[in-house]
């Protein structure tokens, strides 16, 4: 059967070429050229009824990529305003520790001032106690002071032995025989 094609196609060479005999490339560019041709004038028709479809497909990619390009730019427009938060978010965090490490502080010396109010109201109410005992002192020395100017005023000098004998202690004795002193210097 190979050897009928092979017998059959050089018959058919030779019956192109006639008396004339033309090489077997120049018989297939003509054939090359011809198709061509032929391909030429059919693919308008053709293309013709696939234009349609064409430039269906050609609006539908353009279309998908504007809203790429959309897309592409708002992701932009996202990744700024990430990149903005974050970094605010941490300035944000950075202010917070600070007024956290504030409020310690506050905390401490809060702390600090309380016991040293503490400390202060403990000592006024010493102080105020002293100052009690203090008026009671100074009431109780006024009277005996006032009872001995009286006593010295009706009775006259004689009267100084024996206040200071009639003293119920020793120190009474001194505190007494000392305003006798104060009181004969004012007098003189």
């Amino acid at each position: 059967m190979i050897a009928t094609v092979s017998a059959n196609r050089s018959d058919t060479m030779r019956m192109f070429s006639g008396s004339r005999s033309i090489p077997v490339f120049v018989i297939k560019i003509f054939c090359t050229c011809f198709l061509f041709v032929l391909s030429v004038t059919l693919l308008p028709a053709a293309g013709s009824a696939a234009s349609p479809e064409m430039i269906r497909i050609t609006r539908e990619r353009n279309r998908v990529e504007s809203t790429l390009k959309d897309l592409k730019k708002q992701l932009s427009e996202y990744q700024s305003k990430l990149n903005s938060t974050k970094k605010n978010e941490r300035r944000s965090l950075a202010e917070l520790n600070n007024i956290r490490k504030q409020i310690k502080v506050y905390e401490r010396l809060i702390v600090e001032n309380q016991s040293l109010l503490n400390n202060l109201d403990n000592q006024i109410e010493q102080l105020q106690s002293q100052l009690q005992e203090n008026r009671k002192t100074y009431q109780h020395v006024s009277s005996d002071f006032r009872q001995v100017v009286i006593a010295a005023y009706k009775h006259g000098g004689d009267r100084d032995a024996e206040l200071m004998l009639s003293s119920g202690s020793v120190n009474s004795a001194i505190v007494r025989a000392r305003y006798l002193g104060f009181l004969s210097g004012a007098v003189r």
